[in-house]
């Protein structure tokens, strides 16, 4: 209990850490809580910091964890004006001054005519709100739980010279748990009752759901499948607001790497399900898209199998047309792109092609019968692959009585140099089948979209792609592992 009150305080003053956070929904002081505002048809935000030492202040906004920048003005004795014809899109904005970049957060949404008050010494804890009720809530709750941390902290200390089980320990805890509950009880009402403001949406944003007491019969997994099943109770996924603000995009990584199997079928899944949850807003389905397909694109080159994910979401979201953001160059290229890899994503069969070995003869992947089968791609002349080649060689004695077989394909070069290469290496002596194609006509490359060397691929004895672009130092523990099913 103390722990949960302590990480939440935590949380809520790193949100205001440099005075507020957040941006969206709002509410005008007149207006009724609950009670939808007009949009303004404009915006002017007035920031007033007398002792902020520079004439020149940045809007900027959250785009998830990273911040853009939106407007420039030059102020006078400390205030600063951002005004504009248009309105702003609702999210979570901040005030930044140059040269130290020192800034606080603050909240826009449909009432975009408000003043910001505050002072160099405690940006949010100086924070006067006028003509926002928005970031009145937001202020008033990041104030309220830093009191309730103040209150915590020396408790918490108190605890360390407090024996297990002695009365004073447990007087001190039931101290703390009085807190957290009151705490909680807040955060509940923000979402029952103020879920109309942007800012209790993203005050609230980032808590997880309150497990129930499982049912009688429940597995050991009940609490589990409950909690990643009501993961987004408090966070619609379409919600705009929310979208320019860190608090989607930390929750969407939290349910993708910490709650999700880090196994294709199981991300693709997430992936749609976030996805089909942010598609009834323009912004926030392009969004999701966009920030998912990038997500396993960066993991593709690191995590064996999330290209498979990457693969779906091109395919699902852009290749169908339902990427209207992108032009039709940019779609195009990212199409291309993704069908390179398509034949070899793990558990696909990777595809047949013939080719001639070391005596002259043609030699067919398909053709090759073993229980598992290392497909080595390889260039004579690479430095690299002058390390791995003997390497490998030296490896596949080891399995080759054992249902694995070696097929080794060199892209580049002379033929009769490659022999001698062969013979340099070792693979001659290790055994295996060995063929070249410098002039790619058997069709490898496209195949296996190889750019590069050396890449090792290992098969099943259907043919599909298992592992693929590993190291030689990782084939002991992949081939004793899968022979020890046998």
């Amino acid at each position: 209990m103390p722990m949960r009150l302590f990480a939440l305080l935590i949380v809520s003053v790193l949100l205001g850490a440099c005075a507020a956070s957040t941006g969206q929904e709002q509410a005008n002081a007149s207006t009724k809580p609950g009670e939808p505002v007009p949009m303004d048809t404009r915006h002017e935000i007035t920031i007033v910091v007398p002792n902020v030492g520079t004439d020149t202040a940045y809007l900027a906004y959250y785009q998830g964890a990273t911040q853009y920048l939106k407007d420039t003005t030059v102020g006078h004795d400390g205030t600063f004006v951002f005004a504009g014809d248009e309105p702003l899109p609702p999210g979570m904005y901040l005030a930044v001054f140059p040269p130290a970049n020192r800034y606080f957060d603050f909240i826009v949404n449909r009432d975009q005519t408000f003043t910001l008050r505050t002072d160099t010494a405690d940006f949010a804890g100086n924070m006067k709100v006028e003509g926002s009720e928005e970031n009145q809530v937001f202020y008033d709750h990041i104030a309220y739980l830093a009191a309730q941390r103040a209150k915590a902290t020396p408790l918490n200390g108190q605890l360390q010279g407090l024996a297990e089980g002695s009365p004073e320990r447990e007087a001190v805890q039931k101290q703390l748990e009085a807190i957290n509950e009151e705490v909680m009880a807040e955060r509940k009402r923000l979402k029952t009752e103020r879920s109309d403001l942007l800012a209790a949406r993203i005050l609230t944003g980032s808590d997880g759901p309150e497990v129930p007491d499982p049912p009688a019969d429940a597995d050991e997994y009940w609490g589990y499948r409950y909690y990643k099943g009501h993961f987004f109770d408090y966070l619609d996924l379409s919600d705009e607001g929310l979208m320019r603000s860190p608090i989607m995009e930390r929750k969407i990584t939290e349910y993708l790497d910490n709650l999700t199997a880090q196994h294709p079928d199981s991300l693709i899944e997430a992936v749609d399900l976030l996805i089909e949850k942010a598609r009834p807003n323009d912004e926030t389905f392009r969004y999701l898209v966009s920030t998912l397909v990038n997500k396993y694109a960066e993991k593709a080159n690191e995590l064996m199998g999330m290209d498979g994910v990457y693969l779906h979401i091109v395919e699902k979201y852009y290749a169908s047309g339902q990427a209207w953001w992108l032009d039709e160059e940019q779609l195009a290229d990212l199409i291309t792109k993704a069908e390179k890899l398509s034949p070899i994503i793990i558990g696909r069969p990777g595809l047949d092609f013939t080719i001639t070995d070391v005596n002259g003869q043609p030699q067919s992947l398909y053709g090759v019968k073993a229980d598992w089968i290392i497909l080595y791609f390889w260039d004579y002349d690479c430095g690299r692959c002058k390390k791995v080649t003997p390497e490998l060689a030296k490896l596949f004695p080891t399995y080759k009585n054992r249902g694995v077989q070696l097929f080794t394909v060199n892209i580049n070069g002379d033929n009769e140099v490659w022999k001698e290469k062969l013979k340099e290496y070792g693979l001659m002596d290790a055994g295996g089948i060995h063929t070249s194609d410098p002039y790619r006509k058997s069709g490898f490359d496209k195949k296996y979209n190889i750019n590069s060397t050396p890449k090792i691929f290992i098969l099943d004895s259907n043919h599909i792609i298992r592992y693929k672009w590993i190291g030689v130092d990782q084939l002991p523990e992949i081939l004793d592992r899968e022979l020890s099913k046998l």
